[in-house]
């Protein structure tokens, strides 16, 4: 089994950059010199002074050295799986907090998906990367572990919303497991993945239980001609042609047991609102997210229709909406198309002929208005 190096075993002359790793059955394992600095052994880094003293690009060796490539003795004792320890560093942002919620290192991929840059978060309480009320209630749930010992979500999945620099917030996966210490010297480790989804025809909504959206889907916008961060704060509601109904449908599914919300029993079919469009019926199910004491609503949307490849242009010709299918048809972006012309699009003569009909105002029932046209 491999232990802890005393923190005074590393001799000064070997800095902290001399770290190597290796990849043993899918772990990376830390190597730290010996006390005369000619050889390697492997030690699970369990102390906050080495947690401290690793930085940069040792950063990924720590995040995997929870226990030894050769011992699995202590993923057994924690309650977690071999699964549950494979990291992605390159994809996967990992964060570990002390006892206060200070955060002590940082990957950069977690960097990349909260939008801060390098140096900015280190010594910084966790909280400020969730949103409200899950950010003002964390210490409370933290103190209560430490005087407790009743964990409320280690070594377990949970869907939670997380909290970008720019206060725009986006659906993860989290993990969280104590690495060492127990009390106040307690270190953790909390493991985001991105939520993906490959299925076109889902749109995925996030919501409070009372109905209000914290996010959703950017295909929301492809599907419903809304973009994603013009919902945030709304009722998800008031989206619906029925209201009042799918209200009471988000009340009832709130007050529903985890047994239900899991086995997909918390369902309903209803027309959503479209911004350019008629109508679009979806069928809703509900599961829960968050934690036992903050639940999220997440609300998975099959819509049940084609979806549609089209743009919107206003009176000049610009592009104000367009879907990705449309945009990737064309061979380009949405955030692209929507900076473009009609013009642009169509090519010569047709183009200038187009530019000039353009200023015609289209009269309410001309044969060319609401009608397709090949192009």
């Amino acid at each position: 089994m491999a232990h802890c190096p005393p923190a005074g075993c590393m001799p000064p002359s070997i800095p902290a950059r001399t770290v190597a790793a290796y990849c043993c059955h899918g772990f990376l394992c830390s190597l730290w010199p010996d006390c005369t600095g000619q050889s390697w052994s492997p030690y699970v880094l369990r102390c906050i002074p080495l947690l401290k003293a690793v930085t940069g690009s040792c950063f990924r060796v720590l995040v995997s050295s929870i226990v030894g490539a050769n011992d699995q003795s202590e993923l057994a004792e924690s309650g977690a799986t071999i699964s549950d320890q494979k990291v992605d560093d390159k994809t996967d942002g990992v964060i570990i907090i002390d006892a206060t919620g200070s955060m002590l290192l940082i990957n950069k991929a977690a960097y990349r998906m909260f939008g801060y840059a390098k140096g900015e978060l280190e010594g910084k309480n966790v909280s400020m990367m969730m949103p409200q009320p899950f950010s003002s209630r964390h210490n409370a749930y933290m103190n209560n572990y430490l005087v407790t010992g009743a964990p409320k979500i280690l070594n377990t999945h949970r869907h939670v919303v997380a909290l970008r620099k720019d206060h725009s917030m986006f659906p993860v996966t989290l993990f969280v497991r104590r690495l060492s210490g127990t009390g106040q010297e307690s270190v953790f480790m909390g493991v985001l993945k991105q939520v993906q989804e490959s299925d076109p025809n889902l749109v995925r909504v996030w919501c409070t239980p009372g109905g209000t959206i914290l996010c959703s889907d950017d295909k929301f916008g492809d599907w419903f001609g809304v973009n994603a961060e013009d919902l945030v704060g709304k009722s998800f509601s008031n989206l619906s042609r029925h209201p009042e109904t799918l209200e009471k449908f988000l009340r009832d599914s709130s007050a529903a047991t985890k047994e239900e919300a899991a086995e997909g029993e918390l369902r309903m079919i209803t027309p959503m609102l479209h911004k350019y469009l008629p109508a679009i019926n979806v069928d809703i199910t509900v599961y829960f997210g968050g934690s036992d004491t903050e639940q999220i609503l997440m609300l998975y949307m099959q819509c049940l229709t084609e979806a549609q490849k089209m743009m919107v242009v206003d009176e000049r010709g610009k592009v104000v909406y367009a879907t990705s299918t449309l945009a990737a048809m064309l061979g380009t972006k949405v955030a692209t198309l929507t900076k473009m012309t009609l013009p642009q699009l169509i090519p010569a003569p047709a183009a200038q002929l187009h530019a000039a009909w353009m200023k015609v105002r289209i009269p309410l029932g001309s044969w060319c208005r609401g009608s397709w046209h090949e192009l």
